[in-house]
């Protein structure tokens, strides 16, 4: 079933990480709010891209996926010397300068192989019951192997539906900072804009908190990464259950 973009309720912002978040969603915050303008393929909202990014799932369609993230532009425009003078560290996991071809295809490389891993523990958190989506080893044996691999049938995301999509609002006195904190982010990634948002997802009669992080180059957003610092979403992007 195709994804709908959708808004946060006005008046209702999220006020805290997942925690905080998933009692809000209990308490009532589920009505699906249509975004107004641009088709959700246009790319023209946060809202629009998650929306693209959850139809590909639906469908699952990797390259459907990949095209509503900003994979391209960021393996294109990463400022390595920014993002050490941010930081103040040059760690072992930051991306290359795009400073050559070369570097740029292994930048893409490196952030499609994220992408997919998370959507690959999406899937695993919607459709198997073993857990291993949550990072953890499992004892197993054979049987239990194609037990797994037989719960891991994608057509049942067929029946995977987006309800709504929310927006975390921190604390005013703490607000200033945070938004400073994410512009100099985006700048790093050569994007004119960073956000975060939250999702719920409605599978086989459960709900699910999925978290989004997404940049704007131009008038285009894309997703960056299918989780969320600020609400404390998993970063290997496994769906958080919210009911039973």
């Amino acid at each position: 079933m195709s994804a709908t973009a959708l808004s946060t309720p006005t008046g209702t912002p999220m006020r805290g990480p997942a925690a905080t978040a998933k009692a809000a969603v209990l308490a009532g915050l589920l009505a699906a709010m249509l975004v107004s303008g641009a088709a959700a393929n246009e790319l023209a909202t946060p809202e629009a891209a998650i929306a693209a990014y959850i139809d590909g799932v639906v469908a699952h369609d990797l390259d459907a996926i990949l095209a509503a993230t900003s994979v391209e532009p960021m393996s294109k425009n990463f400022d390595l010397e920014a993002y050490v003078d941010r930081l103040r560290v040059l760690n072992v996991s930051v991306p290359a300068p795009a400073t050559d071809p070369m570097y740029v295809a292994i930048n893409r490389a490196s952030f499609t192989a994220k992408i997919a891993e998370q959507v690959q523990f999406l899937t695993y958190g919607l459709l198997s019951a073993t857990g291993v989506d949550k990072g953890r080893s499992l004892q197993m044996d054979r049987a239990g192997a194609s037990a797994f691999v037989n719960e891991l049938d994608l057509s049942r995301l067929d029946g995977l539906n987006m309800l709504q999509i929310f927006e975390f609002e921190y604390p005013a006195n703490r607000k200033d900072r945070y938004l400073a904190s994410i512009a100099a982010q985006a700048l790093t990634f050569g994007a004119d804009e960073k956000v975060e948002r939250g999702a719920v997802l409605e599978f086989e009669g459960a709900r699910y908190i999925v978290g989004f992080t997404l940049l704007r180059y131009g008038d285009t957003w894309g997703v960056s990464s299918q989780s969320s610092d600020v609400m404390g979403t998993s970063s290997l992007g496994s769906p958080e259950q919210i009911t039973p």
